[in-house]
C-alpha cells in the first residue's frame, strides 16, 4: 500500500481535524463513485488485533475504507511494531488515519511514524486568542445577535479550547435566546444552568446540597458524554466555588439576600438558591478547602495517566460532599 494513504494528525484543534477528515471523505467519494466506510478505534478501548483484522480485510460494502485510530500516542510499542510491519500488507483502497492531541511526532511510536510521509504529518494548532474572539462575534453576528466581552471570555474559560466545542456551545446559546438580542456573561451561565446536559454547573448544585450519590451519577454522564476534559470541569468549578467564597466573606456566614447575589452576578432565580443552600452548608474554611482540592486535582489530572483521573474525580467529589480529606501526597502512593 501507498504510504500516501496514511495520515497523522496531531494537534488539539478538533474542529479543523473533522474538517480534514470531511474533506478525505469527500475526495475518496468523488474518486471511487461511493461514500467509504469508516471505523473508528481507540487502542485502549480494541485490542490491537481487532484493529489489525480491520485494517487487512477487504470492505463488505464499499470499494474503499477510512480506518480512524484515535490516541495514537497511548500505542505501546510492541502493539506500534505489529502494525509497523503489517500495515504495508494492506490494500491501496484503505486509508489510515491517526490521530492524537500531542503536538510532536516525538510522542508517537517510531514504529508508526516512520510509516508516515511527511506530507501527510500535520499539526492543527489552537486558534489564536483574539482569532477565537472574532469567530464568536462573526458567528453570532450571523444569528442576528451580539455578545460582549465578559460573555466571551465566560465562554472560552467552559468551553474546551477547539473550534468544534466553542461552535457546538455557541449555536446551542444561540437557540436559546431570541434574535436581536445582546448576549451577556449573565445569560451565558442562565443558559449553562438551564442546559439539559450535564455540566460543571450541574455538578456544582448537587455538590453544595453535599448528596454525594447524584453528584457521582452526574460526573458518570459527564464522563461518559465526551464532551468534557477534566481540566475544563476544573475551570467551571473553580469560576463557581471562589465567587462562593467572595459571597460567604462577603455575608460572615449568614444567608445572602437577593441583594448581595445580584451584586455578584448571581441573577437567575435557580442560581440563587443553589447559593443561599452552599452558604448554608459550607463555612469559609470549607469553601477554601474545597478550592484547594480543586487544584490538587488538577494536578493530578496534569501530570497522572488517564486511567486514573475517573477515580480522582470520584474522591474529589466524595471530599467535597461528605468534607473529607483530599490530599495529593496520599492520592500519588496509590499508583
Amino acid at each position: 500500500m501507498s504510504n500516501k494513504n496514511i495520515y497523522l494528525l496531531l494537534g488539539p484543534e478538533k474542529g479543523k481535524k473533522k474538517d480534514f477528515l470531511k474533506t478525505l471523505f469527500t475526495k475518496i467519494s468523488k474518486t471511487t463513485g461511493e461514500k467509504p466506510e469508516v471505523f473508528k478505534f481507540y487502542p485502549f478501548e480494541d485490542d490491537i488485533e481487532k484493529i489489525l483484522t480491520e485494517i487487512q480485510s477487504s470492505s463488505l460494502f464499499a470499494s474503499s475504507k477510512i480506518i480512524l485510530i484515535n490516541e495514537a500516542d497511548t500505542i505501546n510499542a510492541t502493539d506500534a511494531k505489529i502494525l509497523g510491519t503489517n500495515i504495508p500488507e494492506t490494500t491501496p483502497d484503505t486509508f489510515i488515519v491517526f490521530m492524537s492531541d500531542q503536538t510532536s511526532a516525538a510522542k508517537i511510536s517510531k514504529s508508526i511514524e516512520k510509516l508516515v510521509v511527511k506530507e501527510n504529518k500535520i499539526i492543527f494548532w489552537e486558534l489564536f486568542e483574539s482569532d477565537k474572539r472574532s469567530w464568536i462575534i462573526g458567528f453570532f453576528k450571523k444569528q442576528q445577535q451580539t455578545i460582549n466581552n465578559e460573555a466571551i471570555d465566560l465562554i472560552l474559560e467552559l468551553v474546551e479550547n477547539n473550534t468544534e466545542d466553542i461552535k457546538s456551545n455557541c449555536q446551542n446559546l444561540s437557540l436559546f435566546y431570541a434574535k436581536e438580542t445582546t448576549i451577556d456573561n449573565k445569560m451565558v451561565e442562565e443558559f449553562l444552568y438551564h442546559s439539559k446536559e450535564e455540566n460543571a454547573f450541574s455538578l456544582f448544585e448537587r455538590l453544595v446540597e453535599k448528596d454525594t450519590i447524584v453528584s457521582l451519577e452526574i460526573l458518570d454522564k459527564i464522563i461518559s458524554s465526551g464532551n468534557t476534559h477534566f481540566i475544563l470541569l476544573c475551570g467551571g468549578l473553580l469560576f463557581q466555588f471562589r465567587r462562593l467564597h467572595q459571597l460567604v466573606i462577603e455575608m460572615r456566614n449568614s444567608i445572602p439576600d437577593q441583594t448581595s447575589m445580584k451584586k455578584m452576578g448571581i441573577i437567575a432565580q435557580k442560581q440563587q438558591k443553589t447559593y443561599k443552600t452552599a452558604c448554608s452548608n459550607f463555612k469559609i474554611k470549607d469553601v477554601e478547602k474545597i478550592i484547594n482540592d480543586i487544584h490538587n486535582f488538577e494536578i493530578i489530572v496534569r501530570t497522572n495517566p488517564q486511567d486514573i483521573h475517573n477515580t480522582a474525580a470520584q474522591l474529589l467529589i466524595f471530599s467535597i460532599t461528605e468534607k473529607k480529606p483530599f490530599i495529593l501526597h496520599d492520592f500519588n502512593q496509590l499508583y
